[in-house]
């Protein structure tokens, strides 16, 4: 199964913000070797991004078993004209598949699977 929703979900605006602070820094540094002072513009952008999240689930002896992945796919072109990368910052995907298998739980004791 594949879903889709306008960037930053499953981030709040302010979680998103709270990633940036704590992802930019390094990547400025990392990419600074490369592009100087061109790393100072740098942002993460969710503006004309959709998060897209694949489901997978296998059978298991005596259940199931779900693996999700998380991407970004760009929509329309970045306000800022730097060019962004296809997969969310490490801390986004953390907090965000966090608040999916959460939800996902909430939703199969509510039906009495769990």
């Amino acid at each position: 199964m594949s879903v889709y929703a306008p960037a930053p979900k499953p981030l709040t605006t302010e979680e998103w913000q709270e990633v940036a602070k704590t992802e930019l820094p390094r990547l400025r540094e990392l990419v600074g070797k490369h592009i100087g002072l061109l790393r100072h513009f740098i942002n993460f952008e969710p503006e004309g991004l959709n998060i897209v999240i694949n489901a997978t689930a296998l059978e298991r002896r005596g259940g199931s078993e779900i693996s999700l992945t998380m991407r970004m796919r760009e929509v329309a072109p970045p306000k800022s004209g730097m060019p962004r990368r296809e997969y969310a910052p490490p801390t986004a995907v953390d907090k965000g598949l966090d608040k999916i298998w959460s939800e996902l739980e909430r939703q199969l004791r509510a039906a009495g699977a769990l």
